[in-house]
């Protein structure tokens, strides 16, 4: 069930992202709120928002993204979708997280993996880089009771590394 849902987001990020050997822009970031997503999370320009229904092995699962690519080199996207509960309920978020990543990324190297905790309430998430072929991913996964939250960033690996993406990823925060 994990990798189906990001598997296919890894083949939708990378199908925007084209060259990543560009240099990054000097960006300039807006405050980006969901009320349906429940966060606020500053984004270096409009989202584009989709939504796909994915068939999973625990059913019909909505996954809502926020993507702002930049030019053809660079993404920046933020995502969430619902786990049913019989799924979620008495598990560690941390080991959930951890399953979550490993069914998708099957054979990736982590690179930078360690644990984090977002806002007041101090919500679990894995932050971790990956190498995609030419494409550097850098990904923040939050778990907030039955709902999931992807934070990635896809270009170079300098890019990826940059302050830029410690602004988009360090501004997220869930809000009621």
């Amino acid at each position: 069930m994990f990798r189906s849902i990001l598997g296919l987001t890894l083949v939708t990020v990378l199908a925007l992202v084209g060259d990543v050997r560009a240099e990054l822009p000097e960006l300039t970031f807006e405050k980006v709120v969901s009320t349906e997503g429940r966060f606020v999370i500053a984004m270096p320009g409009d989202p584009q928002i989709q939504s796909e229904v994915m068939d999973t092995k625990a059913g019909k699962i909505d996954y809502h993204q926020f993507l702002v690519p930049i030019g053809n080199e660079h993404l920046f996207m933020v995502g969430y979708f619902e786990m049913p509960e019989e799924i979620v309920n008495g598990r560690d978020p941390q080991e959930l997280l951890k399953a979550f990543r490993s069914g998708a990324r099957a054979n990736a190297a982590f690179l930078n993996d360690h644990a984090v905790s977002v806002g007041e309430a101090a919500t679990p998430g894995l932050d971790y880089q990956v190498v995609a072929g030419d494409y550097y991913v850098r990904e923040r996964m939050l778990a907030q009771g039955t709902r999931f939250y992807r934070l990635i960033v896809v270009g170079s690996k300098d890019n990826v590394l940059s302050s830029s993406t410690d602004q988009f990823l360090d501004s997220f925060r869930l809000i009621k």
